[in-house]
């Protein structure tokens, strides 16, 4: 068997682990045109030390028997099938890096750690040389720090199911007994597709309307050039939200509400407060949509049907996309009304028909663009997420935002000061997002004004209530 050649330099040392010999029966795994999604999905660790090859080879050959199809190789038919081949080698690559790294290149598109998958959007020219993973380990020389890559196919795992099996992994190197775990499944490969809905009908133009992406397909090209035109002339921003802060915005939010309805959640008032924070910046209510990121994995199908999304446990692709319609214009500037609208598109889009329904046009469109040659540009999610590890309960998460107002939320790092000791933040929430150029700072002091303003403004009234 030849093994394909790593993106290497001349002074990288590479090995190869084998699937266990124990592998045997399923050779062969069928692409559905759900996932046949080539693009990479990508993770990279930075840990204080060195990290141990022989071990980690070892816990790759035991993850191995629960993600087989990592092992595997893409297959191209006569008739313009895909599918997986399986038992190949992976290749760990093994690099020093000299140099020192700021937050800016981490932050950048391609960060110094990494070696790019060799295809992006579209199937590889070469599919049957190139691994559906890869690893690299780093060597950072000047801080005695470590870098783990793992290049992955979107083939293999979506953005949800990728921390699933990484976690396997970090499990099986840490000493993990393999026999507690459960393997991934071949559901969303094997299940006969959703029924497809009649073009024309209500069903097929209510499930399009939440999808409008899927009207026109691009080639592979336009869309990379559509990915990279969406990072020129922005701003990062990076916003911290105490568990203060989160409080004040669900009590605005939830103020003068009906008694009996539905308390709005911060998964809805963060994201409604910020698009009321780019509709008064940008000097017009211009933001009047949101596109939600939902999984399907364990989801109920309506009773009617006989079709059933995949288990939690099922590998490969498994989230669709979904545009909201347009909110009303005197919402735009309403956190309460717009954290409501951003709740109910997504419940509708997960009740059991209507999700059954957009998937199906998931499905059906993707094969139809796939024989006219062209793509769908859906949002263009980030290659690569990278966390910085020290040990429990201290893990630094640099995220990269891939294009203009796409909002990423999650626990705020800890503080790492200069004498070795952390600081953990707490509840904090760290939101982060690409604005125009120039408007970065105007968010940033819109909402650190506003947000303390309305504290103090909290307190006062608590004041005034207990002298009451």
């Amino acid at each position: 068997m030849s093994y394909p050649t790593p993106y290497t330099d001349e002074k990288d040392q590479v090995e190869w682990v084998h699937p266990p010999s124990s592998l045997v029966g399923l050779r062969m795994i069928p692409l559905s045109i759900t996932n046949q999604i080539f693009h990479a999905c990508d993770q990279v660790f930075i840990v204080p030390g060195p990290i141990d090859v022989p071990r980690l080879k070892k816990a790759i050959m035991a993850w191995f028997t629960l993600v087989p199809h990592a092992a595997g190789r893409l297959s191209r038919g006569e008739d313009d099938t895909w599918a997986i081949k399986m038992s190949y080698p992976i290749p760990i690559t093994i690099s020093s890096y000299s140099g020192t790294y700021t937050d800016e290149q981490v932050y950048s598109v391609f960060p110094p750690f990494l070696d790019p998958l060799p295809w992006d959007f579209e199937a590889p020219v070469d599919p049957e040389k190139q691994p559906l993973i890869r690893f690299k380990i780093t060597n950072i020389l000047r801080t005695g720090e470590t870098a783990i890559a793992i290049h992955t196919s979107h083939a293999v795992v979506d953005g949800i199911s990728l921390f699933r099996v990484l976690n396997m992994l970090n499990d099986l190197y840490c000493g993990a007994n393999l026999a507690d775990m459960t393997p991934v499944n071949y559901e969303s490969y094997f299940s006969p597709p959703p029924p497809y809905l009649e073009p024309g009908g209500e069903a097929y133009k209510r499930a399009m309307a939440k999808m409008p992406f899927l009207e026109q397909g691009h080639t592979g090209q336009v869309i990379l050039e559509k990915w990279l035109k969406a990072l020129a002339d922005t701003d990062r921003v990076d916003l911290f939200f105490t568990k203060e802060h989160m409080d004040v915005l669900s009590r605005r939010a939830n103020a003068g509400r009906p008694k009996d309805a539905k308390p709005l959640s911060t998964g809805t008032v963060l994201p409604a407060y910020l698009f009321t924070v780019f509709n008064r910046v940008y000097g017009k209510p211009r933001f009047n949509r949101v596109l939600s990121v939902l999984g399907v994995r364990g989801k109920r199908s309506p009773p009617c049907s006989s079709y059933r999304f995949p288990s939690p446990a099922s590998a490969g692709m498994a989230i669709v996309q979904t545009v909201s319609k347009r909110f009303e214009q005197d919402h735009l500037l309403d956190i309460s009304a717009l954290a409501e609208d951003i709740r109910n598109h997504n419940e509708d889009c997960l009740d059991p028909q209507n999700l059954l329904d957009i998937v199906s046009l998931y499905d059906q469109r993707q094969l139809e663009m796939k024989k006219e040659g062209v793509y769908a540009f859906m949002l263009p999610e980030t290659n690569t997420r990278i966390h910085f590890g020290y040990g429990a309960n201290r893990c630094r998460f640099f995220n990269w935002p891939p294009q203009k107002h796409y909002i990423r939320a999650f626990k705020a790092n800890p503080i790492r000061h200069g004498d070795g000791t952390w600081e953990d933040r707490g509840d904090v929430i760290h939101a982060v997002f690409l604005v125009e150029k120039g408007a970065a700072n105007k968010v940033c002091d819109l909402v650190r004004e506003e947000l303390d303003a309305w504290v103090l403004e909290d307190l006062r009234n608590q004041k005034s209530q207990a002298k009451l």
